[in-house]
């Protein structure tokens, strides 16, 4: 039977990014990368907006507050290395009530403790001064937010990783993991051929379906994904004057997720819910430049069935429902329906997974929704710090058995 050195499980932006600083570290080990899918990045990775988040929203000490400061920052250096078209365009998190102000203060104060650069309070005359028609009562403006092209990201990662020695298959299902004392055999269904392979290292990066395969391994393992759909529209913001945006993210303070999922402390958990992005788009010499376009959503419904990414979709009226506070000008006929994604929802638990099992240590499980996309390098690296940890035990353990 066939063995691999590290085998890594997803080819989303985890998946890349932990390939890449797997190989840079260990050439001379044999890396394998399993995607399932035709194309990598095909489900969350490559169905979202494409923000690049500055840590506005995540409770301080999180493994998704500290991630996303060191992802912002490790993202836009990859960006700048190899020519990824991104841009720094700021963001608004806009109070529409009252009742919002006090919440926009708390995120603020997150922001600040979370380590955001340069984030500041703005009051309703100066949110006209970043997007004259933007309605609000105040607002909070994180400069180190932006936006990035994923599809672009995504290739380059993978053109990166063909560069190196490491095994990328697309089409490649896995079926069953089990483990052995050194390690584990891996199942997998290649383009209708089913095989098995021994892996002395798993890395699962497997996205909606994570929660599923570590229980492969180990059926104790306590976490399961609920998972949420989110719908995307976008409008011509040059259809109209009073449309026009100026070219930066905008959001409302951050809403229970619908559905009402809960955290691990019965708390209501939150989402960024609907906003406005600006997107990408090739001015008539092929340069990627801003669009005219501006994308709608994640307009965000709970679903049950992981694959499920267009039945029942909602309807345009329920986009300008939920942000004609915002933006007044914006009506049911500007809309064009768009794509949609699904993100990992964990139930139960508001934070990442993104550990060694707790009983079969050669696994490192990696569970991501957002700000995954922001922090992607980072958890990368992370997850490569996590593969060292293993290989300086069994050193440790083989040089006391000498």
């Amino acid at each position: 039977m066939e063995s691999i050195d590290i085998t890594i499980i997803g080819g989303g932006v985890t998946g890349l990014a932990s390939a890449l600083y797997l190989t840079e570290k260990y050439p001379d080990k044999t890396i394998m990368l399993v995607e399932k899918n035709a194309f990598l990045g095909e489900e969350q990775s490559g169905r979202n907006s494409g923000i690049r988040h500055s840590s506005i929203q995540y409770k301080p000490g999180s493994l998704k507050a500290k991630f996303c400061v060191e992802g912002n920052r490790l993202i836009t250096e990859f960006c700048k290395k190899y020519d990824v078209p991104y841009a720094d365009t700021g963001k608004l998190t806009v109070a529409t009530t009252l009742e919002d102000i006090a919440k926009l203060d708390f995120y603020y104060e997150r922001a600040v403790k979370n380590g955001a650069p340069g984030v500041r309070k703005l009051t309703k005359g100066e949110i006209k001064e970043f997007e004259p028609n933007i309605e609000g009562l105040a607002a909070v403006y994180t400069p180190s937010t932006g936006i990035v092209d994923g599809a672009t990201y995504i290739k380059t990662m993978k053109n990166l990783l063909g560069n190196t020695d490491a095994i990328v298959f697309d089409h490649t299902k896995v079926l069953d993991v089990k483990p052995q004392e050194d390690g584990f055999v891996v199942k997998v269904d290649q383009a209708g051929e089913v095989y098995e392979f021994k892996s002395e290292i798993v890395v699962n990066a497997a996205g909606l379906f994570a929660d599923e395969l570590t229980r492969m391994v180990n059926p104790e393992f306590p976490y399961k994904i609920k998972p949420l759909r989110g719908e995307f529209m976008k409008f011509n913001k040059n259809k109209r004057p009073e449309l026009f945006m100026k070219g930066m993210p905008v959001y409302k303070i951050p809403q229970p997720i619908p559905g009402g999922m809960l955290d691990e402390h019965g708390e209501p958990k939150t989402t960024s819910g609907t906003h406005f992005t600006p997107c990408f788009d090739f001015d008539a010499s092929g340069k990627i430049v801003i669009s005219n376009f501006v994308h709608v959503g994640p307009f965000q419904v709970p679903i049950n069935n992981k694959s499920d990414y267009e039945s029942n979709r909602a309807p345009p009226e329920a986009f300008v429902k939920d942000l004609k506070i915002l933006l007044p000008g914006l009506r049911v006929e500007d809309l064009e329906q768009e794509f949609t994604g699904i993100q990992t929802k964990i139930e139960g638990y508001d934070d990442w997974i993104l550990e060694r099992d707790k009983k079969y240590r050669n696994l490192v499980t990696a569970i991501i929704d957002s700000p995954g996309f922001t922090a992607s390098q980072a958890v990368g690296k992370e997850i490569s710090e996590l593969v060292d940890q293993i290989y300086a035990e069994k050193l440790e353990l083989a040089s006391a058995q000498k």
